[in-house]
């Protein structure tokens, strides 16, 4: 069988020779009723391509007319057929893949039902309205039954303490290790645990036991910050958790921390001496 060749057409394929110089030309539609026409890298985020318009924005009319540039998003129409409100802007444009190379500045909204109906339809290739149609009784059963699934479980989170509901929607992801094995490794004994406060700049190094448990890291890094910046409200680190930097993977609990499997990875799969970046 041959190989699968992409459309030619398809201007967001990777071998499209309409953009094979790597740009797109795209029609953007303003709250203003002004239209503008740019030409952008097709891999270019969102936000980035959103920066490139509002400079181009200061030359046309009723520019006075618009609001901070945080106040807008883009939206279109994606490839199942279902308008789409481009909120994260992280994404590339050749990964949102328009159904047409026109976006629209509008008015951030808040209905999350609406975006999240059109992220499972990005996910699954097909718009959500397109199952609605569907009268297909086995497909319809199986909706059913999912949905009830989900809602029970949404229904077994209500009412739980915030670090009851951490553990049954992040349990923490533990390697049972013998700290003789690791040893070697270790800094000193030690382990080197770089904690970042978040929404602020501070970042802490500490020496620690490899069977200090999570909360002990909470107390130290509370401690120091308060010597730095002095006393604020009453705190206490039970009220903290520690994330993995950059994952959505949570330390807590009473095990000690050779015992986490993050700590373990770093240890065995990095350099001595280098440290396990935590923020609180």
């Amino acid at each position: 069988m041959p190989p699968a060749m992409a459309d030619i057409l398809d201007i967001w394929a990777v071998d499209s020779q309409i953009a094979s110089d790597g740009s797109i030309l795209v029609d953007f539609l303003l709250p203003t009723g002004i239209y503008i026409q740019l030409e952008v890298p097709r891999e270019a985020t969102i936000s980035s391509i959103k920066q490139m318009l509002w400079k181009q924005v200061h030359n046309y009319p009723m520019f006075n007319l618009l609001m901070e540039i945080d106040s807008y998003m883009f939206a279109c129409v994606n490839q199942t057929a279902v308008y789409e409100e481009l909120e994260d802007e992280t994404r590339r444009l050749c990964d949102v893949r328009p159904f047409l190379p026109v976006l629209k500045l509008v008015t951030r909204s808040c209905d999350p039902g609406e975006k999240l109906d059109s992220k499972i339809g990005v996910l699954i290739g097909k718009g959500l309205h397109e199952f609605d149609a569907l009268k297909d009784p086995e497909v319809n059963e199986f909706r059913i039954k999912m949905r009830k699934l989900s809602e029970e479980k949404i229904q077994s989170l209500v009412g739980l303490s915030w670090m009851d509901w951490l553990k049954q929607t992040y349990p923490p992801e533990h390697e049972p290790s013998i700290l003789e094995n690791l040893e070697d490794k270790l800094y000193g004994g030690k382990l080197i645990v770089a904690i970042h406060f978040e929404n602020c700049q501070d970042v802490f190094s500490f020496q620690v036991s490899p069977n200090m448990n999570p909360i002990k890291v909470n107390e130290l890094a509370i401690q120091k910050r308060l010597t730095i910046h002095g006393k604020e409200d009453e705190v206490s680190p039970c009220d903290y958790v520690l994330q993995v930097s950059g994952r959505v993977e949570y330390v807590f609990g009473d095990h000690p921390l050779i015992q986490f499997q993050v700590c373990v990875l770093t240890i065995i799969l990095r350099e001595k001496g280098v440290c396990i970046y935590l923020t609180i």
